[in-house]
């Protein structure tokens, strides 16, 4: 199965070491927009699916049920976190369908949304 992420699990983050063993296959974006934010006090983000405002930027990876079920526990899944499926596009205009993890309940964020979640932006926690 594959994953999109789109945060602290990405390449070069701290979470990164509970993938760091699954099958890279491409950095994508998605297809529809959601809304990517900094959850408040904290140095990761979450994606939320309204409102639409940015196609986000991240990872996919294709993993096993283990880093699934390793995944869940680190968002939270089901009371935290949920899980969808979305369709995301690589550079090379190829399609996957992916789990994601969007925030279940939608926070009223003073901040903007992003498109990509950095290295920057995770160390300037506000």
């Amino acid at each position: 199965m594959l994953v999109f992420v789109y945060g602290s699990l990405k390449k070069d983050f701290k979470y990164h070491w509970l993938i760091e063993n699954a099958f890279f296959i491409s950095n994508a974006e998605t297809e529809e927009k959601f809304s990517l934010y900094r959850y408040p006090g904290a140095d990761y983000p979450f994606m939320a699916e309204s409102p639409q405002l940015n196609k986000v930027i991240g990872e996919v990876y294709e993993i096993d049920n283990r880093i699934l079920r390793d995944l869940d526990r680190l968002e939270g899944y089901p009371t935290f976190y949920d899980r969808k499926k979305i369709f995301v596009k690589s550079k090379e205009k190829i399609r996957y369908e992916v789990l994601v993890y969007f925030l279940k309940e939608e926070l009223k964020m003073s901040t903007p949304s992003m498109t990509e979640w950095t290295l920057q932006s995770q160390d300037s926690i506000t």
